[in-house]
């Protein structure tokens, strides 16, 4: 189990200062091109930065987790609360 000195740590090394519920979609893009969300690991499979769990281990299991995202797309709200706010 991870602990939330872990978490800390994790955000620390890869720069960042909030939780992904309270980036605005700038600080969000720039975690994900610090690989501090997903990546690619040595063995060519994309895993959660934080835990390491692989989510897709090839071509085909990403398509099908894009896919899935897709799907969970429209229960979700369309912009982030944070931007919303500073507008």
């Amino acid at each position: 189990m991870f602990t939330y000195k872990d978490v800390l740590e994790h955000r620390k090394v890869h720069g960042i200062e909030n939780a992904v519920q309270d980036m605005g979609v700038n600080e969000y893009a720039a975690a994900l091109d610090k690989d501090a969300v997903v990546m690619i690991d040595s063995h060519g499979f994309i895993v959660d930065s934080f835990t390491g769990m692989a989510l897709a281990a090839d071509g085909e299991q990403l398509d099908l987790l894009i896919a899935h995202l897709e799907k969970m797309r429209k229960d979700m709200p369309e912009k982030n609360m944070r931007d919303l706010l500073n507008k």
